[in-house]
């Protein structure tokens, strides 16, 4: 990891507005942080010299450093974990100030849906609120359901690519015996010669 890629990790990144991450609902900067991950997604491109604009790529530098990642979160996919883990932490403090036994705030469970829909586990409010450091276990949840979507791709990827390799190497018995005469090779081979092709 060069000094820039420390400085900007370090210094720059979603750390600069983690404070409304905690304290704004997710909906409201939905726009900002779709500008502001644009920008620091061309930071990150311009410090690495490499180019970072599709949606795997951008995934994959989204991930802690201990999944192969750069560390550079997308603040519109933890917003809403910031958002819940603060009113988890504070449920208890703004009930009391709002003389009210228990507190959930508007939205808060919808997010909690969308969470489990993301990274298929289930959480209900008043379960988090009794636990330390909600925010950093729903960061590690959806970095995680993104390191297993990226791996599946990956996989599937090198499903295809030993396929191609499948294919040529029959084109290639086929063509060095000459066997073209039944029907059965023939077709063989006009369907490597279309998956070859088509990749």
């Amino acid at each position: 990891m060069n000094d820039a890629q420390r400085l900007f990790r370090g210094c720059l990144s979603y750390n600069k507005i983690n404070h409304l991450l905690r304290t704004c609902p997710p909906g409201l900067l939905q726009d900002a942080l779709e500008r502001f991950d644009e920008h620091f997604q061309n930071m990150v491109a311009e410090i690495l010299r490499v180019s970072c604009n599709s949606e795997d790529q951008c995934g994959q530098a989204s991930l802690p450093v201990k999944f192969a990642g750069l560390g550079v979160n997308q603040t519109k996919v933890i917003a809403s974990c910031a958002y819940v883990g603060s009113c988890a932490l504070t449920r208890d403090l703004v009930a009391a100030l709002l003389g009210q036994d228990s507190y959930e705030p508007t939205g808060v469970a919808e997010l909690l849906s969308l969470h489990e829909a993301a990274t298929g586990t289930s959480h209900d409010f008043e379960s988090l609120s009794t636990i330390p450091s909600v925010q950093q276990l729903l960061y590690t949840e959806r970095h995680v359901a993104v390191c297993t979507q990226l791996r599946a791709k990956v996989s599937a990827l090198s499903n295809v690519a030993r396929l191609d390799i499948g294919a040529l190497n029959l084109i290639l018995l086929l063509g060095h015996n000459g066997t073209e005469a039944s029907s059965s090779c023939r077709v063989a081979k006009d369907v490597a010669n279309a998956v070859v092709t088509k990749h």
